[in-house]
């Protein structure tokens, strides 16, 4: 699974499963894409 982070997108690419568990997991910390892409860090805390 990967997860390219543009100037004005996203793009994912992997199996359907992965991209849905990653957006649920992205999901709970951003609420619109515009909130995740104006952020400077792109990383998950970590667990």
């Amino acid at each position: 699974m990967k997860v390219y982070r543009l100037n004005n997108r996203i793009v994912m690419s992997g199996k359907a499963w992965e991209i849905r568990a990653k957006l649920k997991e992205y999901g709970q910390m951003y609420h619109y894409v515009k909130d995740w892409l104006s952020e400077k860090e792109n990383r998950l805390p970590k667990a």
